[in-house]
């Protein structure tokens, strides 16, 4: 997975995928940079067990007019927290099958939230109904040093097929169709504006006068080397696509690069939320997801200069007093969550 610092004693490590226990690892793997948070949900299709989980601090914590005007319209949404868009989805398909690891026979899996570098790995290998396999290798992070920036590097390799792959990068308000919750009816479409490569969506929360704008631009690379590409879009009620199709051979890899941008109203001027969503995300898209990851990387490591203290051979202790400081870090409403242990499973040790 080319992880850039050793993960002993500092990263919860999921061998193999344990569904059975999957909403609650998507807690207490998920990632957070003190304005969004974001629970350890797949990019792509799953229609198993999962609680989707995306926040901004400015929505999921206020105590306001906006929030118990949503309980009112919604009451059975707990604790009056609110889903923002699900900006990091990517719906791939191999020819006609859909990738979902509900419906797929799983030859190795691995997820890794690194404590230290606050990153989330995952990497597995699957069978297909049609006797195809392919590898998936994905990272993804919540920039510390530019919080309203995420971005995701995801890689399919194909083992033993040459097909057409078809990669469907979305922004979506209304959540996957096997999430219990229903947070898309909080939000009322504002504006929408989609080309290849790029998207954005702003929505009203409750009619309230309070907005949010997300938006994403993707990069595309064959076997490590940034590639052109055509895509076509999609623009339905609160969702927004790219739909990129390309013929892989046997053995070639594709990887798609998803930068993106949670902005909120309280933050920019009336009526120039997608405006400025669109000249920060450049920015960021123009730094390349390395030199992100980088900075991202180098500040995470920093902060745990002034707190880490642990030493000695006991890596069990170590890694469950980096994950309790790693809960502070990170600032999660846990309150939407699974509930997290006080204790990390044995699972993820």
């Amino acid at each position: 997975m080319n992880e850039p610092i050793d993960n002993r004693g500092w990263a919860l490590i999921e061998n193999g995928f344990h569904p059975e226990y999957n909403t609650l690892t998507e807690g207490l793997m998920g990632m957070a940079n003190g304005y969004a948070s974001q629970r350890a949900n797949f990019e792509e299709r799953f229609t198993g067990k999962t609680v989707q989980g995306n926040y901004l601090n400015g929505i999921t914590h206020l105590e306001t007019t906006y929030v118990e005007k949503c309980k009112k319209e919604t009451p059975e949404s707990p604790n009056g927290y609110i889903n923002v868009a699900d900006w990091r989805g990517i719906d791939v398909r191999i020819g006609a099958e859909i990738l979902d690891l509900n419906n797929v026979n799983i030859l190795d899996f691995k997820r890794i939230l690194n404590l230290q570098t606050s990153i989330l790995y995952r990497s597995f290998t699957v069978e297909l109904s049609s006797g195809k396999r392919l590898k998936v290798e994905t990272r993804r992070f919540l920039s510390i040093v530019d919080p309203e920036i995420g971005a995701i590097k995801y890689t399919i390799t194909a083992l033993n097929f040459s097909d057409k792959l078809t990669l469907i990068p979305f922004i979506g308000f209304e959540t996957r169709e096997n999430d219990e919750k229903k947070d898309g009816k909080f939000w009322d479409e504002v504006a929408i504006d989609v080309i290849p490569g790029e998207g954005y969506l702003t929505a009203e929360v409750c009619k309230a006068l309070f907005q949010v704008c997300i938006g994403m631009k993707i990069n595309v690379l064959r076997n490590g080397i940034s590639s052109d590409y055509s895509a076509d879009v999609e623009n339905r009620h609160k969702y927004i696509a790219n739909i990129i199709s390309l013929m892989v051979t046997e053995g070639e890899s594709v990887t798609i690069e998803k930068f993106g941008i949670n902005v909120l109203s309280q933050n920019y001027p009336e009526g120039r939320l997608m405006e400025n969503a669109k000249v920060h995300l450049a920015n960021a898209f123009q730094k390349g997801f390395d030199q992100l990851e980088n900075e991202h990387v180098e500040a995470s490591i920093e902060r745990w200069k002034y707190v880490d203290q642990m030493n000695g051979s006991d890596m069990a202790k170590q890694l469950q007093a980096r994950f309790d400081q790693f809960r502070q870090f990170r600032k999660f409403p846990e309150e939407v969550a699974t509930s997290v242990m006080a204790e990390l499973p044995e699972w993820l040790m």
